[in-house]
């Protein structure tokens, strides 16, 4: 495998009751002046989903309920997510929130995260780490930023089966590309994984170029002033 050097994180801000990582899926993301601004995922999140209502039909024909269905997706994505940050931190997990089921099908998603890393050499420098932008006015939570065979990247992971879709790219190559640069990161390479549970499914990567990036952050940008707008509705 890969050699992956553990970084030193930010001790993380303590609430005054700790129910778990699984009710910290949706971080609030503040300015210095104390007011609170939106997520990058909820300001991608005005664009259209035109597959969305195929999907939900064909879920609805074959009698699984959907909100049940996202969530345990989430709570499969969320429970990745926790593992490869502590694979990455060299800190043993928190497995409490999840059930045995949870566990054993995100071992697919894992297997596909070691096949990438063996292929690679990482030094992370972020994991999981909340950042804000005080120009934009929104916030973001970076999977990885380091050091991949040699070049300043930002990684983004994905669970979710289907592929690697439009709003995924907006949402890392426009927003949390302009996280990083606001704070003073230095990108050189961007990369997208998806490492899907499904027992069909394979490892799938998409790896940017700056053109694309800057295409990406204006479209950002222009959803970043539509989300404010439809806030006044």
């Amino acid at each position: 495998m890969a050699r992956i050097t553990p970084t030193a994180q930010q001790p993380p801000r303590t609430p005054r009751h700790d129910f778990g990582k699984k009710v910290r899926t949706h971080t609030r993301y503040y300015l210095e002046s104390g007011q609170q601004v939106p997520g990058v995922t909820s300001i991608v999140g005005v664009l259209d989903k035109p597959a969305l209502p195929a999907w939900a039909n064909r879920m609805g024909l074959q009698g699984i309920q959907t909100g049940k269905y996202t969530d345990e997706a989430a709570s499969i994505g969320s429970l990745a997510h926790h593992l490869i940050e502590s694979e990455l931190l060299d800190v043993e997990p928190q497995l409490g929130d999840y059930t045995q089921n949870q566990i054993e099908r995100v071992q697919r998603s894992l297997h596909h995260f070691h096949q990438w890393v063996a292929q690679h050499r990482l030094e992370p420098q972020l994991v999981e780490a909340v950042l804000i932008s005080e120009v934009e006015r929104y916030g973001g939570t970076i999977d990885f930023y380091g050091s991949v065979d040699g070049i300043p990247t930002l990684v983004d992971y994905k669970t979710s089966g289907g592929g690697i879709w439009r709003e995924h790219k907006i949402q890392v190559l426009g927003g949390y590309w302009g996280l990083l640069k606001e704070n003073g990161y230095p990108v050189k390479g961007i990369r997208i994984l998806r490492f899907p549970y499904g027992e069909t499914d394979e490892l799938e990567e998409y790896v940017a170029s700056g053109q694309k990036a800057l295409h990406c952050w204006r479209i950002f940008k222009l959803l970043r002033a539509l989300y404010e707008e439809l806030k006044g509705l």
